[in-house]
């Protein structure tokens, strides 16, 4: 893809690199158009079935796969969720950040919202019952 501001190896030139942050960000940027301008079409879209928009019945999740790409941390990752999901998403918009369990939580909300019931299975091992909560916060 062309993304202006953004040339070169995306994972060796810009992901990685601690000096030159400006292709990253063109990259963030470019990607966050590209979200909201989706968002705004299931907005502006009617739900085939006449109840709300498809934006009211999607459970939408941006997430990055590193928290700080460079030193390929997983803490502190970024979250953005949107959408209603039939009205299982409580605002429509919510932003988050962490890492560990807290991925698997927000992940565990997405599954609970396409209507999973059993989520025991979900995660590692070493994931307990609290893990595998998803995050009331979230809940309509």
């Amino acid at each position: 893809m062309n993304i202006p501001g953004a040339s070169g190896d995306w994972h060796n030139d810009f992901m990685h690199a601690s000096a030159n942050r400006a292709p990253l960000i063109a990259t963030e940027q470019f990607v966050c158009n590209q979200m909201v301008a989706a968002v705004n079409r299931l907005k502006n879209t009617p739900a085939p079935d006449g109840n709300g928009t498809l934006y009211s019945q999607t459970f939408i999740l941006w997430v990055r796969e590193m928290g700080d790409a460079v030193i390929h941390a997983g803490n502190n990752m970024p979250f953005a969720v949107s959408g209603g999901a039939g009205g299982y998403l409580r605002n429509g918009n919510s932003f988050l950040t962490g890492g560990g369990a807290f991925h698997l939580r927000v992940l565990m909300n997405a599954a609970e919202a396409m209507g999973i019931t059993n989520l025991s299975g979900f995660g590692g091992a070493g994931n307990g019952g609290s893990d595998r909560t998803p995050f009331d916060g979230l809940k309509g």
